[in-house]
């Protein structure tokens, strides 16, 4: 589980795309967060972190959350939602 101060073991602006699947909710519980909301707005704080400045992250979200998370991007100023799409995998 990711904690509020929880980092990912890699230095600062390290890294030119990230790759994340957060399906989180639904197969793992998302502890130590008051809502889907704090937990992804942490993420993305997290992402933006070990992004170069002109790096792109690509993050697979659940149907159920993708407003969230979108409103999340919304409010951070170091992302542009760029494109999204849905999915249905294994359907």
């Amino acid at each position: 589980a990711l904690s509020e101060n929880a980092q990912l073991p890699y230095r600062d602006h390290i890294f030119d795309l990230v790759i994340s699947d957060l399906p989180f909710g639904q197969k793992h519980e998302i502890l130590n967060f008051s809502s889907n909301s704090e937990f992804y707005s942490r993420v993305l704080s997290e992402i933006s972190r070990i992004l170069t400045n002109l790096g792109k992250a690509v993050v697979l979200i659940n149907a159920k959350d993708a407003n969230i998370f979108e409103k999340s991007i919304e409010q951070n100023e170091q992302f542009k939602l760029v494109k999204s799409s849905v999915l249905c995998l294994g359907e």
